[in-house]
């Protein structure tokens, strides 16, 4: 371990000790909350399945893709400063085995203004299995390949029927002999299924299709793939860099359905305690109340924890109350109006405690009562 005389003498060791706002958030837990529910609504809201983000096949949840990586970008404000990092382009594959490799690594660096945010990185190549191979019919399989060395799955193969009867085995269109020799041995012994297939110009016409098998061949069309992997590598590094420094990380982890306004359900939670709490309290007798006089002006809500004393405007604090929760939309306004209110007017067994709960419920369903 260095001890501190054998540091650089250029070393400003004031410099390197730690302060104690060095372990302070830099956001305020209010500002956190607030950031949290800002993402949670823009994803409820703004965010298309299968549009902005998707269910990758064997994954159970969603995954954040370019276009709501584009729509998050805008809705912070950010600039994504795009940078070729690294590449490698062997047209030849004389550096690789014969081979030719096309590799692209892009930075991401994502700023607000002058303001760095964060940066991350992300690569693609012409290696990757969906770019080095094709899987192809066994009439596609180019001469002199081996297909017993070829990889191999069970397939299937639809030719217009009207081909099939011609078996042409010459010109444009043209199939070896043997090949239109399966359709109709298939045809006779009724293992081929007559189906539609459309044209190229999308009218649909009879058509046979019979067992067979893919082969996974190189790809001949490698460098055609050179402009969809740079772009691919740009993608990764752009999503990447959007999930991390927006934070959308955590969700695009689970279901969007699953996804909370985080200060609605604490203090729905808060509510039903405190309700449990004092239950008992709520239900004590109450002194009888002095007689009210004539109404008075509307009084204006406190900007204290008190209530209004006089009965009239309380009775008239608590109805503004009331009607607010009602007009409600979200159980997220809901919970704000209730805790704007005088704790005195709001205690469990109050009107205004009645008609909060009673929102809540409508609002979730009746999920949390």
């Amino acid at each position: 371990m260095m001890t501190d005389k054998q540091l650089p003498a250029t070393i400003d060791r004031g410099a390197m000790a730690a302060q104690s706002q060095d372990f302070m958030p830099m956001l305020e837990l209010q500002q956190a909350i607030d950031r949290h529910n800002a993402i949670v609504l823009f994803t409820q809201k703004i965010m298309v399945e299968k549009i902005d983000y998707g269910v990758i096949p064997g994954v159970d949840k969603p995954s954040l893709l370019q276009p709501g990586a584009e729509k998050l970008i805008a809705f912070f404000g950010l600039t994504p400063i795009m940078e070729l990092v690294d590449k490698i382009e062997d047209w030849t594959g004389r550096d690789h085995g014969g081979e030719p490799l096309f590799f692209y690594r892009y930075r991401c660096t994502l700023k607000r203004g002058e303001r760095v945010l964060g940066a991350e990185e992300a690569s693609a190549n012409s290696w990757e299995v969906k770019y080095r191979y094709r899987w192809v019919s066994e009439d596609q399989v180019p001469a002199g390949m081996d297909k017993e060395r070829l990889p191999r799955r069970d397939s299937s193969v639809t030719e217009f029927e009207f081909a099939v009867n011609k078996a042409e085995t010459t010109g444009q269109y043209g199939k070896p002999a043997a090949y239109w020799a399966k359709f109709n041995e298939a045809i006779a012994n009724k293992t081929a299924v007559l189906t539609q297939k459309q044209t190229r110009a999308g009218k649909s016409m009879p058509a046979w299709t019979i067992p067979g098998a893919a082969y996974r061949i190189p790809n001949p069309e490698n460098a055609d793939t050179i402009n969809t992997i740079m772009q691919m590598a740009e993608k990764r590094a752009k999503i990447r860099a959007v999930r991390s420094c927006t934070g959308a990380s955590e969700f695009y982890t689970q279901d969007v359905e699953d996804m909370t306004i985080i200060e609605g359900a604490i203090v729905a939670a808060r509510v039903d305690a405190r309700f449990e709490d004092v239950a008992q309290t709520a239900a004590e007798p109450k002194e009888a109340e002095p007689a009210r006089t004539a109404g008075p002006t509307a009084p204006k809500a406190p900007s204290d924890s008190a209530a209004p004393t006089d009965p009239a405007a309380k009775e008239f604090y608590e109805d503004d109350a009331v009607l607010k929760l009602k007009e409600a939309k979200t159980i997220s306004d809901a919970t704000k109006i209730f805790n704007s209110i005088p704790q005195d007017v709001r205690r469990p067994g109050t009107k205004v405690f009645a008609a909060f709960k009673a929102r809540r419920e409508e609002l979730t369903g009746g999920a949390e009562s």
